[in-house]
């Protein structure tokens, strides 16, 4: 699981049970047609980020998958009232909505 700030504060929780290099590459990515939530983030906001905007939050090696979405849930949570959480607009970020 890992964490996007943004120099002008806006935050994103994500995870990926690849390697987080290819995902932040995937996120930095502002010249494709399918931009993640961090890349229309860069563009509509026209900040300057780079891969130190990201960070491990935590490592979950070869556990389950759903491990991983419910950690992550928990924490994009934690943060829900953030004005600048960009995990509002994701909209896959609801798949666990049942829990909370």
């Amino acid at each position: 699981m890992y964490s996007f700030t943004c120099v002008c504060g806006a935050l994103y929780i994500g995870e990926t049970g690849r390697l987080l290099i290819t995902r932040i590459n995937e996120h930095l990515n502002i010249r494709t047609k399918n931009l993640t939530v961090v890349g229309t983030h860069i563009i509509n906001s026209q900040c300057q980020a780079n891969k130190n905007c990201f960070k491990i939050v935590k490592s979950f090696g070869d556990q389950p998958f759903q491990k991983r979405k419910f950690y992550e849930k928990v924490v994009i949570n934690k943060h829900k009232h953030n004005p600048s959480l960009l995990n509002v607009q994701d909209k896959y970020c609801t798949e666990l909505d049942f829990w909370f």
